[in-house]
């Protein structure tokens, strides 16, 4: 967990080399805030006809939503930002502040994905999921990346070789700046 020193330093005072391995962990109360946002989000969905995107099909019908909603507040809570926890907001405002836009992996081997469409000059941070069943939610940040088109590599293009996904960068960890 981030000493008070930490949170209150904003992106551009943090460090921009290395390898992140800050883990934050979310109190209940954090965790029932967030449980909720994603519960939300995932009924607003279904009251729209809306499905998940880019041939994404989760294992489970919440858990994306509630884990997402929980990384997004690990993320707030790490900058010393706050997190709104707003629901049908998608794609017309930031995850976090101004622009930071966060990504759960679920991979093994976690990349940012970032997609043609995503948002340039968002902040796009990587989170690892560590929330283990019966204990506190945790959170591990792995970095972030500014997207623009002309940064993006062409080694990081992929659909991972399924045809049914469309393309994005898949951008790995060792590549990704410190938040």
């Amino acid at each position: 967990m981030t000493g008070s020193s930490t949170l209150k330093k904003t992106w551009k005072q943090q460090s921009l080399g290395g390898s992140m391995t800050e883990k934050v962990e979310l109190t209940w109360y954090e965790a029932k805030l967030a449980t909720e946002v994603g519960v939300n989000r995932c009924l607003s969905s279904w009251a729209k006809g809306l499905k998940h995107a880019h041939g994404y099909k989760p294992d489970d019908l919440f858990d994306t939503n509630i884990i997402s909603a929980a990384a997004e507040m690990a993320v707030a809570k790490h900058c010393g930002l706050y997190w709104d926890g707003s629901v049908d907001t998608f794609k017309s405002k930031a995850d976090v502040g101004n622009d930071i836009e966060v990504r759960l992996s679920m991979m093994k081997e976690p990349r940012l994905i970032i997609r043609p469409g995503d948002t340039q000059g968002s902040r796009y941070v990587l989170v690892k999921n560590l929330w283990k069943q019966s204990s506190t939610p945790q959170f591990q940040i792995l970095g972030y990346y500014r997207y623009s088109k002309r940064l993006m590599h062409d080694k990081w293009w992929t659909n991972f070789g399924k045809e049914d996904r469309p393309h994005c960068w898949a951008i790995p960890v060792q590549d990704l700046l410190d938040l």
